[in-house]
């Protein structure tokens, strides 16, 4: 998971995804807003963050993120987190 993304419809860094070599199966990845209001939770390893909430942007911010994921080694790994909201 990178530590900022720019969803500002450029092209480059639009969606924050949880990505990593050896990851077989994503098991979680949950954004928090800075309230504690959960903008993104999925288990689908092609579903990234947009920088959105209930279809509108959000204001540039630090959100705290949970990964969770399932090595093909059979090992589960997690890792917790911010991400930087820039646009």
């Amino acid at each position: 998971v990178p530590s900022a993304f720019t969803p500002n419809g450029d092209g480059n860094n639009d969606v924050v995804y949880v990505k990593g070599w050896g990851i077989k199966k994503l098991l979680e990845f949950t954004i928090y807003n800075r309230w504690g209001e959960r903008v993104l939770t999925t288990d689908d390893i092609n579903q990234g963050w947009d920088g959105t909430f209930k279809g509108k942007p959000q204001n540039i911010d630090t959100y705290v993120y949970y990964a969770k994921g399932l090595l093909y080694s059979g090992k589960e790994i997690s890792k917790k987190g911010t991400i930087n909201l820039f646009r």
